[in-house]
């Protein structure tokens, strides 16, 4: 698995969203909503998701009826201000796993639908099941010791969630859209 320093993290400048076509409009007339999903179960909480991968975005989109990728060009590290607060992770450790088991486990208890404050939190990608796996763990079917080991299955991938409307907002319109049954249509010619 490709191993990030925080400091190429926060460099990145390309970054992916997997959506269906009628959210994009949403999207082009409205903006990123950071808090769209706050009512759905996440590893890393609510916020709007993106990838540095292309072929990953288009893997995620797999089953959708008009897939879309929408494509960033933003660093991380624009989008902080001095009073910003991240979280990154650089590999699937304990720490990141009892992080993905707090927000899964607990969201629904705070009102934010969030257990953490960070404005945006980034970095290595888990290849586990995690609806299915914390299901069997709920019913006892598995240990947390073997639902941790499930959450840190590596993939080949990295994602940063943006919490923070404020960031969200600093995305403006994306560079590209691709219809991935037709090809690019640009969104700012």
């Amino acid at each position: 698995m490709k191993q990030w320093s925080e400091r190429e993290f926060l460099q990145q400048d390309i970054w992916y969203h997997a959506t269906e076509d009628f959210y994009v409009k949403d999207i082009l007339k409205d903006g990123v909503i950071a808090d769209i999903n706050a009512d759905v179960e996440l590893d890393f909480g609510f916020g709007f998701y993106l990838t540095p991968s292309f072929d990953w975005a288009k893997k995620y989109s797999e089953g959708y009826s008009a897939p879309r990728i929408l494509e960033y060009h933003f660093t991380p590290e624009s989008l902080l201000e001095s009073d910003s607060t991240y979280k990154f992770f650089g590999e699937l450790n304990t720490e990141f796993a009892e992080f993905v088991f707090n927000n899964r486990m607990y969201f629904e208890k705070y009102d934010s639908k969030c257990v953490h404050t960070y404005d945006f939190v980034g970095g290595v990608m888990s290849d586990g099941n995690q609806p299915v796996d914390f299901e069997r763990f709920r019913n006892g079917l598995i240990s947390k010791e073997e639902l941790f080991r499930r959450i840190c299955i590596p993939k080949e991938d990295w994602q940063i969630v943006i919490h923070s409307q404020t960031m969200c907002n600093k995305l403006k319109k994306p560079f590209a859209i691709h219809d991935l049954k037709g090809g690019i249509e640009y969104a700012d010619r």
